[in-house]
C-alpha cells in the first residue's frame, strides 16, 4: 500500500524470522527489536547509495501491533544514540503496540482471569510471584496465547513474561517497555482502537501521557473510529489510511 504511493518501503524481518528462522525470536525485548529495524534502514540506505537509487532524505517509521512496538523502540534508540537517522526522521506512527509492558500485561491478565474464574482471585498484579509453578506455567501459556497467533511457526523468547510473573517491574521496564526514558525530537502519531482485546488501549494512553510529559516534540493519539467494536485487526485499514494522510501532510520539499 505504501510502496504503491511512491514511498521507498523498508520492512525488516525480526530476529527469528526470515533467514534467521529457528533462532529464538527476542519477543518484545526493546534493544534487539530496535536494532533489527535500524540495521535494515541503514543497510537499505547503503544499498541505494551504491545503486544510484535516489530518495528525498525524509524518513517515517510506521508499524502496527508488534510493528508499532518496534516503531517506538526504533525511534527511542535513534533518539538516545544520536543516530544520523534522527535528522531525517519526520515522524513516527506507532499503532496498537504494547509500549508499556506493565499496562499491557495487566490488561491481558484480566482476560486470563475471565478464562479461569475458579482461580481469578489469585491472578492479580503484585501477587503473581506467590503462585505455584504449575499455575504460573499455565498463566504464562495463557498470556502468550493472547499475544501470539496460534499457527505461529516461530520460536519465541518471551522472557518478559517471566519478569512479569515474578512481579519484577524494574526488569520489565528496563528490558521491554519503550515509552519511557527518552524525549521525542520528531512527532509521534499514536493510533489505537479502544476495544482492542489483543493489545490493551491502556498501553497507548500510558505512552501518550509519559511522552507528552517530557516536553519534547508533539505526541498525539488517534482513536480508531471506522468500525465497532474498534478491535485489533478491524482497525488496520483505518490505520494505514491515517498513516498516508499524516505522511502526505508532513512531508516537505518533494
Amino acid at each position: 500500500m505504501l510502496a504503491s504511493q511512491g514511498y521507498i518501503v523498508v520492512a525488516a524481518d525480526y530476529v527469528g524470522f526470515g533467514q534467521s528462522q529457528g533462532t529464538p525470536h527476542p519477543y518484545l525485548l526493546s534493544r534487539p527489536t530496535a536494532r533489527a529495524v535500524i540495521d535494515m534502514i541503514e543497510a537499505a540506505q547503503a544499498w541505494r547509495a551504491a545503486s544510484g537509487v535516489a530518495d528525498n532524505g525524509q524518513l517515517y517509521l510506521v508499524g502496527y501491533s508488534e510493528g508499532g512496538y518496534a516503531t517506538m523502540a526504533a525511534q527511542r534508540e535513534i533518539t538516545r544514540s544520536g543516530s544520523p537517522l534522527g535528522t531525517q526522521l519526520q515522524a513516527s506512527l506507532p499503532a496498537a503496540g504494547p509500549y508499556d509492558m506493565q499496562a499491557t500485561l495487566d490488561g491481558l491478565l484480566a482476560l486470563v482471569r475471565d478464562e479461569y474464574p475458579a482461580v481469578a482471585w489469585m491472578l492479580r498484579p503484585g501477587t503473581l510471584r506467590y503462585l505455584g509453578s504449575s499455575v504460573r506455567n499455565e498463566v504464562r501459556r495463557a498470556l502468550l496465547r493472547e499475544l501470539v497467533p496460534g499457527d505461529a511457526d516461530v520460536r519465541y523468547d518471551a522472557r518478559f513474561l517471566d519478569a512479569y510473573l515474578a512481579d519484577d517491574r524494574d526488569t520489565l521496564m528496563q528490558e521491554s517497555s519503550v515509552h519511557w526514558g527518552w524525549t521525542p525530537t520528531a512527532p509521534v502519531y499514536l493510533f489505537h482502537g479502544r476495544d482492542d482485546q489483543t493489545v490493551p488501549f491502556a498501553a497507548s494512553v500510558s505512552a501518550l501521557n509519559t511522552l507528552r510529559a517530557t516536553g519534547g516534540a508533539p505526541v498525539t493519539l488517534r482513536e480508531c473510529s471506522s468500525v465497532t467494536p474498534a478491535g485489533h485487526v478491524a482497525c488496520v485499514p483505518e490505520y494505514f489510511t491515517y498513516a498516508l494522510q499524516v505522511m502526505a501532510n508532513t512531508a516537505h520539499g518533494l
